[in-house]
């Protein structure tokens, strides 16, 4: 089942940093977006088709609610993994594209 959560605080611009034990993290630098809806699918992965669209949303056409686009794709998404489609199959005859089928 895929999986639709809420993220902590979300950063345009973040400087990837090592620390003396070769781990890494990601160091906020400006412009605070806020939380994001963050969708995975079932094995955990993260979706960047839909969190991708999700931040262009938010900071380029400054969306101020993303949670019915958000219920929408996951439902969308889970609607692919239910039936074993992929989301960028797209057969000749449009009454098979997963599009239309949803």
């Amino acid at each position: 089942m895929s999986v639709l959560i809420h993220s902590d605080d979300v950063f345009k611009e973040t400087e990837l940093i090592s620390n003396s034990d070769g781990l890494f993290h990601c160091s906020p630098l400006k412009d605070n977006i806020g939380s994001l809806p963050t969708l995975f699918t079932k094995e955990g992965d993260f979706n960047h088709e839909a969190n991708s669209y999700f931040f262009y949303q938010k900071t380029i056409k400054q969306a101020k609610d993303l949670s019915p686009c958000a219920q929408a794709l996951q439902a969308f998404y889970q609607f692919l993994e239910d039936n074993n489609l992929r989301w960028d199959y797209f057969p000749p005859v449009k009454r098979l594209k997963p599009t239309y089928l949803f």
